[in-house]
């Protein structure tokens, strides 16, 4: 899983650190794909990876820009479904239709952009 990540953010062209911030907010997504992020999940990982709160508000800054995952109410955000869904497949499949339309295009020079939206 730490490769895949690592690949996720160089891909989306984030910070090396995004890398371990990202494995400690998937280790915590639940079945609908959401997890919850306040002041004190960001203190636990902040002590967990060693890195600064503010660091850590940074990355998720980093990731919904980049459509890894995306805020839908205060503190309360949605991973990707193309990129980390928990449960069975016909669940993870409804989470995909529910919530993302994904696009990836590539330039005439092979450069790839991963595109989506959140649909209604």
């Amino acid at each position: 899983m730490k490769l895949y990540l690592d690949d996720i953010v160089k891909i989306n062209d984030l910070p090396k650190s995004s890398s371990k911030v990202l494995y400690e907010l998937v280790r915590k997504i639940n079945y609908d794909g959401q997890i919850i992020i306040n002041a004190s999940v960001k203190r636990m990982i902040s002590a967990r990876i060693g890195v600064k709160e503010h660091s850590i508000s940074n990355a998720i800054t980093g990731l919904i820009a980049k459509d890894i995952m995306h805020r839908i109410d205060t503190g309360v955000y949605v991973f990707n479904p193309a990129l980390f869904a928990k449960g069975a497949w016909v669940e993870i499949r409804k989470l995909r239709e529910k919530y993302l339309e994904l696009k990836i295009t590539y330039s005439p020079d092979g450069k790839r952009k991963i595109t989506s939206s959140i649909l209604d």
